[in-house]
């Protein structure tokens, strides 16, 4: 490695095959430690992202519930879309963005998260 350094300080322009093989070398081992390490940040947040929708959808029914004195509109497996016009027992009311997943919300406030919504 040394050696590679001191070529362009002394006036050498060009790398031999063997600095070029070294230099592909180090690449693929920083390669193989960090494509696993990237995968799991990935899957991670794809969790983490999946539970704070989840968070907000409960707080939706809980305000919802609050504000229609007991009981919610219902979602039978269903996306739902953020709507600040909704009626006050209607939990879309209070969420700040359209949902990703479908939910199924019986008016008892019973929430059950389903599958994720197919792209238009």
């Amino acid at each position: 490695m040394k050696k590679l350094f001191t070529k362009f300080f002394k006036g050498e322009k060009q790398l031999s095959i063997n600095d070029l093989i070294l230099v592909l070398v180090i690449l693929g081992i920083v390669a193989i430690v960090a494509v696993p390490n990237m995968i799991s940040h990935i899957n991670k947040s794809g969790i983490q992202a999946e539970e704070a929708e989840l968070h907000e959808v409960l707080a939706a029914v809980a305000a919802a519930q609050y504000e229609g004195k007991g009981m919610v509109i219902e979602y039978k497996d269903r996306q739902i879309i953020a709507d600040s016009e909704a009626e006050l027992n209607d939990p879309a009311r209070y969420i700040t963005k359209d949902t990703i997943y479908k939910y199924s919300i019986t008016w008892d406030c019973e929430v059950t998260q389903g599958a994720l919504v197919e792209p238009d």
